[in-house]
């Protein structure tokens, strides 16, 4: 059963990931009274710290949050803050590049790059996926000089004063997205 709901809540992470949802995995842990008057008390001491509170607290969290039971996951819309699209079509229209990263899950990332208008249709999307850093450079080392990292195509600005566009060159690489997955 566990082994189901676990491949169930992944099929609906990558549902709402593909959605541009904000996604959430909810799970828990029931503790004793004497387990979590035990956590309690170093948790506090690592709060109070003077040294290394943050690693403390680090591991603290890390003690509690351990043999959980998964319950599901939520998927909810997370807006672009205003004006959000806008600014960044302005800052491309001004040839200003502008790159994105992430720790958000691929589908998400390249969802919310199209609502921004970071990306459009005439935007090829180039997604690296590796396990390492060392591997991550090497893919790119090896794509950059297929991908012609020089050329460069016209992207229409719209000048809302007058009504006239603009044509304003945006390097290919600002279409690259690479998502560097920890293993």
């Amino acid at each position: 059963v566990c082994g189901n709901l676990a491949n169930r809540t992944q099929g609906h992470l990558n549902l709402y990931a593909r959605l541009g949802l904000r996604t959430l995995c909810l799970a828990r842990r029931v503790l004793s009274e004497e387990d979590y008057s035990q956590w309690l008390e170093s948790h506090q001491a690592a709060e109070q710290s003077m040294e290394n509170r943050d690693e403390q607290l680090v591991e603290s969290f890390y003690r509690v949050e351990q043999k959980l039971e998964l319950l599901g996951a939520t998927g909810i819309e997370d807006r672009l803050q205003d004006a959000v699209p806008e600014t960044i079509e302005a800052l491309t229209c001004a040839g200003i590049k502008v790159w994105v990263l992430t720790g958000d899950k691929q589908e998400t990332a390249i969802n919310v790059g199209f609502s921004s208008k970071l990306l459009d249709q005439t935007v090829d999307v180039i997604v690296l996926n590796t396990s390492s850093l060392e591997e991550l450079r090497e893919v790119l080392q090896s794509r950059s000089q297929e991908l012609e990292l020089q050329e460069t195509y016209q992207h229409s600005c719209h000048d809302d004063s007058n009504g006239s566009s603009n044509d304003s060159s945006r390097s290919s690489t600002d279409s690259v997205l690479g998502n560097l997955v920890k293993s």
